[in-house]
């Protein structure tokens, strides 16, 4: 058997995913006598690291029962650090030439074959407690920045959110939680998961390809005064780098519609409308 592709156009965010589809086709069959509605097991960002990502799980839509098959020929896997697809039920690379069982690959800088030296990662972390509860800087990243991933290490209350550099938030702002979901912001698609309740398993975190056309600002909402631990990182063409600017505070009332103010040495508390000023270190 010789095998290429056939179809190399990314499949439209708004539709169904291949697994979805096929998934669904297990809805007109009976299973003791009884039809159900299937959908995936797991999303695909963590059927990507799956040690076998050409296994297909469904469940149904009450969570009762469960199927594992493997998935068909062309639904899309990772292998390694290659993007990929199943042959037979194993992952196979596409090297980024577009070719089926292509050795080459991007650099770190999306550039095919490239050398990596034309863009940094930028990695950090963010553990340090709030005085107050409220919303607390964590880091700002630059425009054109793309592979972009903040990650609750650690489970909490804790909420993460994202604004622009004028203070609007694109998520998770005014004190209101928005469900997990995919977001369109800063001219990309933001993918924001976390556990509903304390009792599920996994993690909070926003990721996305990127790149974003606006610089865009990650904070933490604190709820309970615990030291979060949350990591960053992304990647950014070096001639972007920016200096490292003031970590902004921000300010405004419960009842703000989603805007902020940005302003320099204080946490915002949910509270009041009074707020308080801290030293700068306290903030990063």
């Amino acid at each position: 058997k010789k095998y290429h592709l056939c179809n190399t156009k990314e499949c439209p965010a708004a539709g169904r995913s291949f697994r979805e589809e096929q998934c669904w086709s297990f809805n007109s069959q009976l299973y003791n006598g009884r039809s159900y509605q299937w959908k995936p097991l797991y999303p695909d960002d963590y059927v990507h690291i799956s040690s076998n990502p050409c296994d297909l799980h469904c469940t149904t839509t009450d969570g009762q029962r469960q199927l594992m098959v493997t998935a068909r020929d062309g639904t899309s896997c990772k292998y390694s650090s290659y993007r990929g697809v199943c042959v037979d039920g194993t992952c196979e690379p596409i090297g980024c030439d577009g070719v089926l069982f292509s050795s080459n690959t991007l650099d770190k800088c999306g550039v095919c074959q490239g050398d990596g030296s034309s863009c940094s990662r930028v990695t950090g972390n963010f553990r340090r407690g709030a005085s107050t509860l409220g919303y607390s800087f964590i880091t700002q990243i630059p425009e054109g920045s793309w592979d972009i991933q903040i990650i609750e290490r650690k489970k909490s209350a804790d909420v993460l959110a994202v604004t622009d550099q004028a203070g609007n938030f694109f998520f998770n702002g005014a004190y209101k939680l928005d469900s997990p979901q995919n977001f369109h912001a800063a001219g990309t698609i933001f993918k924001y998961r976390r556990p509903m309740d304390v009792y599920e398993t996994g993690i909070e975190y926003i990721v996305t390809k990127g790149p974003i056309d606006q610089a865009i600002n990650i904070l933490v909402w604190n709820q309970n005064g615990r030291t979060p631990y949350i990591t960053y990182e992304y990647t950014v063409l070096r001639d972007s780098l920016p200096p490292v600017p003031p970590p902004p505070v921000y300010t405004g009332s419960d009842s703000s519609a989603g805007e902020v103010s940005v302003e320099e040495g204080g946490l915002l508390s949910p509270n009041s409308s009074v707020y308080q000023d801290v030293p700068g270190d306290q903030l990063e």
